[in-house]
């Protein structure tokens, strides 16, 4: 997960500023929103003299990141594979566990290799 903090101040402007930092931080609210894979936390306001306005707020956007979830994953699979669990094959997307069968045939051929 990936974490930036980010500071949105007014500094020492005039009251516009104050509403004009709520404002940013109302659309970065709504566009982040809708993605799942980011959240926003407040850590900390400084209000203005006016309700809703902000001189200062200090937020936190974290991102997961999804390709390292999937190579965890995709590592952890390897490990069951080599603890002795089935024999899996990767289809593009996961790790499916495939049975193998030997026909007898098949395996009068392993059995003259061997010898």
């Amino acid at each position: 997960m990936e974490t930036i903090f980010l500071n949105i101040s007014a500094g020492s402007g005039p009251e516009e500023c104050a509403h004009a930092a709520a404002l940013t931080l109302q659309v970065l609210q709504k566009e982040i929103k809708d993605k799942k894979d980011l959240t926003i936390r407040i850590i900390e306001t400084e209000p203005s003299r006016i309700k809703g306005n902000f001189r200062s707020v200090l937020i936190s956007k974290e991102q997961t990141d999804r390709e390292a979830e999937a190579r965890s994953e995709l590592r952890h699979s390897h490990w069951e594979l080599e603890r002795g669990n089935p024999v899996r094959v990767y289809d593009g997307e996961t790790l499916k566990p495939v049975k193998i069968s030997f026909g007898k045939k098949q395996e009068k051929s392993l059995k003259n290799e061997k010898t």
